[in-house]
């Protein structure tokens, strides 16, 4: 089996470093680290991963964007993206079936097996990412107290999260 290419983005750079090492310890992957957002597009380009496995909430740019500029990247736009964040409860995605805005998703803490196990499963997938649903809202108790006015801020995170991430697929799919 010919090694695949992952593409680890996120500023935690103990995580990067002990996720990319399990990684290679299994002889399935080569592995490379952006641990700042912005270096995130020019490493995907020279490096040309298989799958970009990224965090959501990084200081200077937020993994929406980068996935726009992923996906604006005539080169880059088909890799898929799997998030692993902080930013959303495991229920929460669950509830979701481990998809938000399109992306597949992990909810932090994972463990080395479910990292692995999600990986596997991107990357066999027919489609890496799919397109967002239209108009994706949040669960009722989401969005205690918002007002529902279209610039009105998000009512949380998972809110917040599935907009950049809407965002993000909506780029890809007006480059395509």
């Amino acid at each position: 089996m010919q090694r695949k290419r992952i593409l680890l983005v996120d500023d935690e750079a103990s995580l990067t470093r002990l996720l990319k090492l399990q990684l290679e310890q299994t002889n399935n992957f080569d592995v490379r680290i952006a641990n700042w957002a912005e270096d995130a597009l020019p490493i995907a380009r020279e490096f040309q991963p298989d799958l970009v496995l990224m965090d959501v909430i990084m200081p200077r740019f937020v993994g929406g964007d980068v996935a726009a500029f992923l996906r604006a990247d005539d080169r880059l736009r088909h890799v898929p993206i799997l998030f692993l964040t902080a930013a959303v409860s495991k229920r929460r995605v669950e509830e979701h079936e481990g998809m938000i805005s399109g992306f597949p998703i992990l909810a932090k803490p994972a463990s080395f097996h479910e990292v692995l196990t999600r990986i596997e499963q991107v990357l066999r997938s027919e489609r890496p990412s799919e397109p967002p649903a239209p108009n994706v809202s949040a669960r009722a108790d989401d969005n205690e107290g918002r007002s529902d006015g279209p610039d009105s801020p998000p009512a949380s995170w998972f809110e917040h999260l599935q907009k950049c991430l809407s965002i993000a697929a909506a780029v890809g799919e007006s480059a395509a």
